[in-house]
């Protein structure tokens, strides 16, 4: 699983950025759709953060578990706006034009 992870985040993350943690589950009911949770961590700068990756039949979500900082930073002044910042410093690549008018995106950050 983890040469899965790490071949499909190769093109899109700085190295080890995001990892597979080692631990997946899988869901199914009798009248709901089957799901897989991947346990993943991004890590980058002052900033780790443990989560699950849930991908469902038709939609994938994020549940975010725990978010460690590194002793030097200060977390009265970490934000989402702090957190998009170091999202936008790990990525590769710019993102794609048809996500920069979302709402949710921080003006003149083109790097998710």
């Amino acid at each position: 699983m983890n040469e899965i992870v790490t071949s499909s985040t190769e093109l899109f993350f700085k190295n080890d950025t995001l990892t597979y943690a080692r631990a997946a589950d899988f869901n199914v009911g009798w009248t709901t759709a089957p799901n897989v949770v991947l346990d993943m961590e991004f890590a980058h700068g002052p900033v780790s953060v443990f989560f699950k990756l849930v991908l469902g039949d038709k939609y994938a979500a994020v549940e975010i578990v725990q978010l460690v900082l590194s002793e030097h930073s200060a977390e009265d002044l970490f934000d989402a706006a702090a957190f998009a910042l170091v999202l936008a410093s790990a990525r590769l690549q710019p993102l794609s034009r048809r996500f920069m008018h979302l709402s949710h995106c921080l003006r003149n950050v083109t790097q998710h």
